[in-house]
């Protein structure tokens, strides 16, 4: 009997042994589970970096949207979700993701970055600038937050702050391009343009292909009339444009430049070029003859400007460079026909009256010519047409 006795608590010693081996195993399987699902999910969150350079917003917003319903309080699936909701362009949505993202992990740098860069798009200068300071805290030379609170700054016109900020910066990582850019951009908006053109002349030591540094270095030598610079400039610009568009604009803006560097045959090289692109363009063929015009190239001056009066019938400006490459030619008559349509416009008028008279006083009607100057008199010596041709006593 007693034997039965010791029997029956050491059968259900080993009942409950047997039992709680199994809860242990039952919980065992479910953190697997979890695990398992965890490192799914984040392997499937993994991929909407590449879905969203692909464009697959919608995928992308599925995937974090399953992500989020695993775990509502996951501060990459909350990140993910604000930068789809940023390239949308829904800014509130946007930043209500970024913010439940750091508040979800305070230490995630790029949730503060991207939340500082929404509130900045919204007008909320103070939150943003909050943001990038805490981003600021957690990578000390990160250069695009630095930049990125610079810009803040120069958006209050507080440029004495942007300017500490960026030289402080600067003195850390003095050929960094992104804190280049930035203090070119703070130059230039203080009107010191010769210095943003050192500073992105620096930056592009660093990055001697970079399209937006050479385009913006570009204008700041046209600012300050550095055209031949200018010129160079785009020129290296245009090697790099991969598109029609891209390089029409380079064309143009390269040959006004060599056009104003006196560099006239290269400047019609260029409109030689831009031509192809785009020839039913009257601009085009109005610059190209004055181009002409200036490297002494009458004949192709005068043929430019009736194409571009062919494509924009009773433009003066053709008109004007028509009538002055029929007078270069000494065809008098024709030149007065063609200055006929200039004398009662306000810009070129004085102009054509001027060369009116020229074109009298070549044909031996003094009278005529006398009346004529007495006309371009009345529009005062502002023409730069009339400045051009008035030193020329061969005229």
């Amino acid at each position: 009997m007693k034997h039965t006795q010791w029997i029956v608590p050491a059968a259900a010693l080993v009942l409950v042994g047997l039992l709680s081996g199994c809860e242990t195993h039952a919980q065992h399987k479910k953190a697997m589970v979890e695990k398992w699902e965890q490192s799914t999910a984040e392997a499937k969150l993994e991929t909407v970096d590449t879905l969203l350079e692909q464009g697959q917003l919608a995928q992308a917003e599925k995937i974090v949207l399953s992500c989020l319903q695993s775990d509502p309080d996951w501060a990459l699936a909350h990140f993910a979700q604000g930068r789809i909701y940023l390239i949308r362009e829904r800014y509130n949505s946007a930043r209500a993701a970024f913010e439940k993202a750091v508040a979800a992990d305070p230490q995630m740098h790029d949730a503060w970055s991207h939340l500082a860069a929404v509130c900045f798009l919204e007008g909320r200068n103070s939150q943003a600038l909050d943001a990038y300071q805490k981003a600021i805290d957690l990578q000390p030379d990160n250069p695009e937050d630095i930049v990125g609170a610079a810009q803040v700054y120069m958006s209050d016109n507080d440029l004495d702050s942007a300017g500490r900020l960026l030289g402080q910066a600067l003195a850390k990582q003095p050929y960094n391009h992104q804190l280049l850019l930035g203090m070119a951009q703070l130059h230039q908006q203080a009107g010191q343009t010769d210095q943003a053109a050192r500073c992105y002349e620096q930056a592009l030591l660093k990055t001697p292909q970079n399209t937006a540094i050479l385009n913006a270095l570009g204008y700041c030598y046209i600012a300050t009339k550095e055209w031949a610079r200018a010129a160079e400039t785009f020129e290296r610009l245009l090697k790099l444009s991969e598109d029609d568009a891209g390089r029409q604009m380079t064309l143009s803006t390269l040959a006004m430049c060599e056009f104003n560097a006196g560099r006239y045959d290269r400047a019609l090289q260029c409109y030689d070029r831009l031509s192809v692109l785009c020839r039913e363009d009257p601009e085009v063929w109005l610059n190209m003859a004055q181009a002409a015009l200036a490297a002494n190239r009458i004949d192709r001056a005068a043929d430019n400007a009736q194409r571009a009066l062919r494509l924009k019938p009773g433009w003066t400006q053709a008109w004007a460079v028509l009538g002055a490459a029929q007078y270069l030619k000494g065809e008098y008559t024709q030149a007065l026909r063609s200055l006929a349509y200039l004398r009662n416009d306000d810009t070129l008028g004085g102009f054509g009256w001027f060369m009116s008279g020229r074109c009298y006083s070549r044909l031996g009607q003094t009278a005529k010519a006398q009346s004529a100057y007495q006309q371009a008199a009345g529009y005062g010596p502002n023409s730069p047409l009339v400045a051009h041709f008035l030193p020329s006593e061969a005229l």
